[in-house]
Order: C-alpha cells, then structure tokens, then sequence
C-alpha cells in the first residue's frame, strides 16, 4: 500500500512539475505568410528562434537551425527570393535602448532555412539604392520586426502579429 502511495505521490509532483515548467515557457508564432513562420520560444535561459512551427517539448540542438537570444533582445528577420534559404538576421537592440548583441546563430550542415548575419552584401541585396527609412525595401522583400520582450512581432506590411 504504501508503494502505491509514493508512486501516486510521484506521479502528482512530476505532472505539477512539468505544468509549472511549461507555464514559465512561453511559446509563440509568427507568420508572414503560411510558408514563412518563425518560432520564439522564450525559457528562464532566453529565447529561441527557430524557423517553422516548432512544436517539440524539448530545446533544439542539431535537429534545426535556430538563434539563441538574450529574452529582452530585439531582431528583425528578412526574407527574399534573391536568397532562397537563407533569413537575414539584424540586430536591434535590447529593452530599454540599450545596445549590444545578446544572440548567437546556430547553423548546422544540410538544414534550411539557415540565419545569416545583416551586413552591406544583405543590405544591397534588401534596400533600394538611396535608402533611408527602414520600409525603403526593395519589391519582394519581407521582414518580421520581433520584440522577443512583448511577445509580438511587425511586419513590412505594418500588421501588428501576437
């Protein structure tokens, strides 16, 4: 009898654990279009931003690419045709205007979408010539402005997604 109660006791804890544990995770998805969602998964060690709809219980390693990110970081995710693949990634700051990179990109062999770092090759490829507002995009180009902080993410389009 007594084994039967420390079992059930077990069983009780471990399910009020891991609702516990999930509720302190926070899960979101953004899409610009069906085919083009990003995941933010944020847990008590940051957020993870992971293309698709990901939907697994545990944190990914090798089985995606992804970015780890600091939980008040703020990224921009652009997406053209002129680079199938790949989602450029721009940094934006953290919460409260503070600057200062707080992500790293994890990219592994034979897996796409892959994440590239914004650089003057990317800007070339995503601005028009001249630009000087952050809309001056190029026909055919999107992006995801996301606040991993708010839980919230804008498009090109102005459309606020939550």
């Amino acid at each position: 009898m007594k084994k039967k109660i420390i079992i059930i006791l077990i069983l009780i804890i471990t399910i009020i654990g891991s609702g516990i544990l999930y509720l302190f995770q926070e899960r979101e998805y953004f899409c610009l279009t069906s085919n083009n969602c990003i995941t933010v998964w944020k847990t008590t060690e940051g957020a993870y931003i992971i293309p698709g709809k990901y939907t697994s219980w545990f944190k990914p390693k090798t089985n995606c690419n992804y970015i780890k990110a600091d939980n008040t970081q703020f990224l921009t995710l652009y997406y053209t045709n002129e680079i199938p693949g790949k989602i450029v990634v721009r940094d934006q700051g953290k919460e409260g205007g503070i600057e200062g990179r707080k992500y790293e990109i994890y990219n592994y062999v034979n897996l796409s979408p892959t994440f590239v770092e914004f650089s003057k090759e990317y800007k070339k490829i995503l601005y028009l010539p001249n630009a000087v507002k952050f809309n001056d995009l190029k026909y055919g180009v999107s992006f995801l402005d996301i606040n991993i902080f708010e839980n919230y993410a804008t498009t090109s389009d102005g459309r606020i997604l939550k």
